[in-house]
């Protein structure tokens, strides 16, 4: 069956039993307009040849009083409502746009990698510096010497290596005696001066028993040069299990000088 709208001239194909006896409700989906539909009945065409009494008794007989048109059939609230009659429309499929979301993904996590990556620029530039610039670094912080130390980058501000290092006990005429020996060695490619030593007896806990000092044979070292030396201590102490040596700073050296000076028991 076919229907126009009214208002726009749409044409709609709905089925036959659509359509209500007292019509229907619809709205167009061109315009969207709302208008009452019904079924138009062509009306057919009198007969041209009375049939016969008909006539006679219309006109000689009782008028009747016209009948009331029936009351049309009660409609239900559906029948009344407005009906699309577009055939619908297919769902429309979503899509995901996995591009864009990748995009996105990927957008939102490069400034996080370009921070870690300046992070570890920084870092690398730090840990650089602390290397190259070490012994710089222990010169104005003397502290930070031992730290270098432990992480196997000593840092050697004479430019002077103490090496061969031994000590053992004998007796000499009846006397109990120390000796200290060992190796000086210029590592730098100038010459250096070379400061006193100085020597710890140490107890089997690391506390010192005595110390002492002394200079070495020679004042100045050649570039790449070597000074053995060997000290004797007299009546070592006992209780002592190692011995420490290292060189003097000008302090040490110092109050080193006031002790040799209150007293004689280093020999040599």
């Amino acid at each position: 069956m076919l229907i126009t709208c009214p208002h726009c001239g749409t044409d709609h194909e709905v089925p036959a039993d659509f359509m209500a006896p007292a019509g229907r409700k619809v709205r167009c989906r061109g315009c969207r307009e709302i208008w009452l539909a019904s079924v138009t009945v062509p009306e057919s065409e009198p007969d041209a040849t009375p049939l016969p009494g008909d006539a006679a008794e219309t006109a000689q007989g009782e008028v009747l009083p016209p009948e009331a048109p029936a009351a049309p059939p009660a409609q239900d609230a559906t029948e009344n409502a407005p009906q699309d009659v577009s055939p619908p429309r297919a769902p429309r499929r979503r899509t995901r746009n996995t591009g864009n979301a990748r995009k996105a993904s990927v957008t939102s996590t490069r400034p996080r990698v370009m921070r870690a990556g300046l992070v570890a620029t920084a870092v690398l530039v730090a840990i650089t510096l602390l290397i190259a610039l070490r012994a710089p670094i222990v010169r104005a912080a003397p502290q930070t010497a031992r730290l270098y130390a432990a992480l196997s980058m000593p840092v050697n501000l004479r430019g002077l290596d103490l090496s061969a290092f031994t000590s053992h006990l004998y007796t000499e005429n009846g006397a109990r005696l120390l000796v200290v020996e060992g190796a000086i060695t210029n590592v730098t490619r100038q010459p250096r001066p070379v400061p006193a030593l100085r020597f710890a007896v140490r107890d089997a806990k690391g506390a010192e028993l005595y110390v002492w000092s002394a200079k070495p044979d020679k004042a100045e070292l050649a570039a790449g040069e070597t000074l053995s030396f060997r000290k004797r201590l007299a009546a070592p102490p006992a209780e002592g299990r190692n011995v420490e040596v290292r060189f003097l700073d000008e302090r040490e050296q110092a109050e080193a000088l006031m002790a040799r000076e209150g007293g004689a028991r280093p020999q040599s």
